[in-house]
């Protein structure tokens, strides 16, 4: 029999996963957003059509239309977006994996085929994948999104709630 404490970690350890999967969709889909808007731009700006009327407009507008083309690639560059999305579209796979180890792990506490001891060692292993994983946002410069994140939390906190209800 596993102890209350144990099922509650474990229950916290599904709700997190659960909680990053969706974090990570939602961080992986605004830097492909961001990463589309850049190369559109780009597309639009290095097109033949824009070089027609660049001689149509006046000299002051040139140069800012010069030094926007300038600041939208060297953002692009330096935002490395198709990258973060990449990036943020595995973690977020490996959180969904893990959602599912952590599922089987409550499965396995509630109908008591697991002791204390065994339970805190998959819930242990559990807790050093997700570190793993998650850990990786940091090599390609994620900044956290406190926003997305609660947005995240509320929506896992509502599919759990559907899910176990009793």
């Amino acid at each position: 029999m596993t102890s209350e404490r144990t099922r509650t970690e474990i229950w916290q350890g599904l709700w997190d996963a659960m909680r990053m999967g969706r974090y990570y969709s939602a961080i992986q889909q605004r830097h492909q957003a961001v990463n589309r808007v850049a190369i559109a731009l780009l597309l639009l700006s290095g097109t033949g059509s824009v070089a027609t009327l660049w001689n149509m407009m006046p000299d002051w507008s040139q140069a800012a239309f010069g030094m926007s083309i300038a600041a939208v690639t060297i953002w692009s560059a330096l935002g490395r977006h198709a990258a973060k999305a990449a990036v943020a579209q595995s973690i977020c796979l490996q959180c969904n994996d893990l959602a599912v180890e952590w599922r089987t792990l409550l499965a396995d506490v509630d109908s008591q085929r697991l002791d204390d001891a065994a339970a805190r060692e998959a819930l242990n292993r559990l807790d050093h994948k997700m570190n793993h994983v998650t850990a990786r946002s940091g090599d390609v410069g994620l900044a956290i999104n406190d926003r997305i994140n609660k947005i995240s939390a509320e929506e896992a906190g509502r599919e759990l709630e559907l899910s176990y209800a009793r």
